[in-house]
């Protein structure tokens, strides 16, 4: 059963009638962003923040194959699938995401400033540091693996890949940014600027834990989050509603609520 706190948010432990009735509620107020973490990406078989950070020094090498292969093999989740046809009925403004599995790509999410926001970047894309085009490639363009990016164990600077911007002919670098390593300014302001602008901030998936990424949702009007542990920043303000649920199952909920009649 949900329990409601002096703050009016609704929390549970199963994704309970009363949190999934009021989460639909405010997803039906509309111009809602999507701010998602790695815990979506956890049914396709890619490891969490928690999961890097708790990998033993033993365990690292078998992890750093492990974890490119996991992502390579990697199909959009159903969380995945439920946030593309949410942002195609016009229900989401665009998704913000810590991840950089390239799964929410994969899932017809065009990545742009309007549409997907990869706040730190992605596994499979890269971009010239004279002109800033980025190229998306078909293969991981990463020196390192998610456990490496996790921990901070990488240059502040990435080395350069071997080739060149086909437009000035500079050097090309991995978008991808490690937990040591600055955010690409123009990236994390079209973050805010999306968060600022939407009434609701829809978190899935994200323990919170990695700043600045971790302040981005809460300059939304109000925040829903939906996680299976309890992560920093639940007790502030502007959080409505709490759903303690893995994401597929919440996600499925939300989208049986909000079209009943349509299968997804």
């Amino acid at each position: 059963m949900a329990e409601v706190s002096s703050k009016h948010v609704i929390r549970s432990k199963q994704g309970a009638e009363e949190s999934m009735s009021a989460l639909a509620e405010l997803m039906r107020g509309g111009h809602v962003v999507a701010f998602t973490g790695a815990g979506i990406s956890a049914s396709a078989g890619i490891a969490t923040y928690r999961d890097l950070k708790s990998v033993g020094s033993s365990g690292a090498m078998a992890t750093r194959a492990a974890s490119f292969e996991a992502v390579k093999n990697a199909v959009p989740t159903l969380t995945h699938r439920v946030l593309k046809r949410l942002t195609d009925k016009g229900l989401l403004t665009c998704v913000v995401t810590t991840n950089i599995d390239d799964l929410h790509a994969k899932s017809g999410l065009i990545p742009n400033e309007k549409q997907l926001i990869e706040l730190h970047g992605n596994l499979f894309s890269e971009r010239c540091d004279w002109c800033h085009t980025v190229y998306r490639r078909n293969f991981i363009v990463s020196q390192y693996t998610p456990l490496e990016l996790t921990r901070g164990n990488v240059p502040l600077v990435s080395p350069a890949s071997e080739r060149c911007c086909q437009s000035c002919g500079k050097e090309l670098r991995c978008t991808v940014v490690g937990t040591n390593q600055l955010l690409y300014e123009p990236t994390y302001w079209a973050a805010m600027e999306a968060l600022s602008e939407a009434e609701l901030a829809l978190c899935i998936g994200t323990s919170h834990e990695v700043a600045p990424a971790s302040a981005v949702p809460f300059y939304a009007k109000k925040v829903v989050m939906c996680n299976t542990e309890q992560t920093r920043g639940e007790k502030n303000v502007k959080v409505k509603v709490v759903v303690r649920a893995e994401a597929d199952q919440t996600m499925k909920e939300l989208w049986d609520r909000l079209y009943p009649h349509e299968v997804i």
